[in-house]
């Protein structure tokens, strides 16, 4: 095994100047798809908030910050990986990437509709017993805030992909239509 000390006496000014200008794009385009990303979730309560009220704003943020947050959590480890198996193909097998990004896409689609049917119906259960009555209405916007969470989930472990890939510029495109 070779020591981490040894790995330095390959790198010099040159190795890193190269690697810089080939992946310049990186940090332009997915600093701009992650601020849409983002904002897209935080502008969408500001304009419910504008529209209707403080109380439903509250109540979309039950929803969109506690009860997705294990669609947020699953979906990181899904795309953690689903990672590790397209950097595996990509030396393996880079013939198969395509046909593993469909399986695993479909998959993930059915799991996700499954998981997001579960939590509305124990949404429609859990909500008014753990939050009391005053909170009642945030299983209404549980229903109208479920189709977002389940594209969200399909959509984020596909995100890894386009950065493993060197596609910052998909990345963007999919961070535009998710905005």
């Amino acid at each position: 095994m070779v020591s981490d000390r040894k790995l330095f006496r390959y790198v010099d000014r040159r190795t890193l100047m190269d690697v810089a200008n080939r992946n310049n794009r990186f940090p332009k385009l997915s600093v701009a798809a992650l601020l849409l990303e983002t904002s897209s979730v935080h502008l969408s309560l500001l304009l419910f908030a504008a529209s209707y009220g403080v109380t439903v704003m509250g109540w979309i943020s039950l929803v969109a910050n506690v009860i997705s947050a294990p669609f947020a959590v699953l979906s990181l480890n899904v795309g953690q990986v689903y990672f590790a198996e397209l950097a595996q193909l990509k030396l393996t097998n880079p013939a198969d990437m395509r046909r593993s990004f469909l399986r695993r896409l479909r998959q993930v689609s059915i799991f996700g509709l499954g998981l997001t049917i579960v939590v509305i119906t124990l949404g429609w259960l859990l909500i008014p017993t753990v939050f009391g009555a005053p909170w009642k209405n945030a299983v209404l916007c549980l229903g109208l805030w479920a189709p977002v969470m389940l594209l969200s989930f399909v959509a984020s472990p596909f995100g890894w992909v386009l950065d493993g890939l060197q596609r910052q510029d998909l990345h963007l495109v999919r961070g535009a239509f998710r905005f």
